[in-house]
């Protein structure tokens, strides 16, 4: 009873008008939310809301915030012959917007370069007009010299995990001689060490800015900036092998990629449903409204996801594209139901929601007592879950009982009622529906009546 009266309401002049006013709001809700919702994903959000990690996270981003650290990497680069280079990488590093000049920057060569400038090195003198070793053998010769000197006794000491040499033996301090003076057992890192095949690698630390890696759009656009921006500083030595790495890159190479799949997969998932619904209600006036209702719910769902804290991610694009699915089932049987019923097309509105209304509520009302113990949950993964879920029941389901049979009401077509079936009881709405549709047609009610009987 409840939902034939509900369909009663509904089918009225006010009824219709308020129905549609509800359902306009919501949309333009929707379309707001979508076109704000942004990518974002942290690391953080998978542990638990009690858990240590969560406070201090809080606490530091309260009492010592900063941004994300970054490394640079190099390989197959001519160090000697790339000093220049290295001093505009240097530079880029603490002229770029992206790094955070208050933290430090940890470039070893540049560290190098300045203990050899020294009034006090042994190497100055060797030195051109640029305060650099020469390009030429004497000058590489004494650059790698220099360099594994400053490695293995200078100030390179702390800088030992940051550079890879090519001969191995000369990251070996293991080798053991005897000092002829002292007669003492001392550690040799020069023994069968080549310092002139150079380094195989190396590596430069910096930290990106806060107002830069705080949301996912930020963060990517800086990651890839860097990669460009460095690309171009060393572009005489191999650019594409210099490049910035942080083990949150992982996380932020999401955000570059996951919108388009988000948009495609939807595309794909609205296509199947075009179709199963064209070949499960093969009447083109009741199908389009029917795809209307399911697309309006799933960009509600989108938008309401908005303003409930949910940023497009990995995560929250699965649930959506399985809550499209979801969303399919109120209003394929609402439609289904009406396409059986007969009489006027308020009457069949409502004919579908007493004949099958009921069964489409207890399963929207069904769902949502299931899910909504999972609301409670520490889990990110199953907030978002909850979320979704829980707004595509709820959307989907007042779309497929109150939107559609309101518009298969206005727009669904009439569809006489077979003379081998009982004729179907009207309600006094549905009635006066029908006596109004009569007085614009011209016809009177007894030549109506008659053709009903014959």
């Amino acid at each position: 009873m409840a939902m034939r009266k509900t369909g009663e309401i509904i089918t009225t002049k006010i009824g219709r008008i308020v129905v549609l006013a509800i359902f306009v709001g919501l949309f333009a809700c929707g379309v707001i939310g979508s076109l704000n919702i942004y990518k974002d994903f942290k690391l953080e959000w998978f542990f638990p809301d009690s858990s240590y990690v969560n406070e201090f996270f809080d606490w530091n981003n309260k009492y010592f915030t900063t941004g994300k650290p970054v490394t640079i990497y190099l390989r197959d680069i001519d160090y000697h012959g790339a000093q220049l280079d290295l001093d505009k990488l240097h530079s880029y590093m603490n002229d770029t917007k992206y790094v955070d000049t208050d933290e430090a920057i940890e470039d070893w060569h540049w560290e190098f370069m300045d203990s050899v400038r020294q009034d006090t090195s042994e190497w100055r003198p060797m030195l051109d007009g640029t305060s650099h070793f020469p390009q030429t053998e004497v000058g590489k010769s004494n650059y790698y010299k220099a360099l594994h000197q400053w490695y293995t006794d200078g100030g390179g000491v702390r800088y030992r995990t940051r550079v890879k040499w090519s001969d191995t033996r000369c990251e070996n301090d293991t080798i053991v001689t005897i000092n002829r003076q002292t007669m003492e057992p001392v550690r040799d890192w020069s023994v069968n060490c080549d310092a002139q095949k150079g380094l195989e690698a190396s590596r430069v630390s910096a930290t990106l800015r806060a107002e830069f890696t705080n949301v996912g759009q930020d963060r990517y656009d800086t990651m890839t900036a860097m990669r460009t921006d460095l690309t171009k500083v060393m572009k005489d030595f191999g650019g594409a092998k210099t490049f910035p790495y942080s083990f949150e890159f992982l996380y932020w190479e999401e955000v570059g990629i996951i919108d388009k799949e988000l948009i495609r997969n939807l595309a794909i998932c609205s296509a199947c449903i075009i179709v199963m619904i064209g070949l499960l209600i093969p009447h083109p006036k009741i199908a389009i409204f029917v795809i209307l209702a399911i697309l309006l719910s799933v960009i509600d769902l989108i938008g309401f996801l908005y303003f409930w804290d949910v940023t497009v991610s990995g995560i929250s694009t699965i649930y959506i594209l399985i809550s499209v699915g979801l969303a399919v089932d109120y209003s394929a049987h609402i439609a289904h139901m009406f396409v059986e019923s007969t009489g006027t097309s308020s009457h069949r509105a409502v004919s579908a929601l007493e004949r099958i209304g009921p069964s489409v509520f207890n399963a929207v009302f069904s769902t949502l007592l299931a899910v909504v113990i999972i609301g409670f949950s520490e889990s990110y993964v199953f907030r978002v879950f909850f979320k979704a879920l829980f707004l595509t029941v709820l959307l989907g389901g007042a779309h497929g009982l109150i939107f559609l049979p309101t518009m298969l009401s206005i727009f669904g077509g009439d569809k006489p009622t077979s003379t081998t079936s009982p004729r179907p009881v009207k309600n006094s709405a549905v009635a006066a529906e029908d006596e109004k549709e009569i007085e614009k047609s011209g016809v009177s009610p007894l030549e109506v009546e008659a053709e009903k009987r014959f």
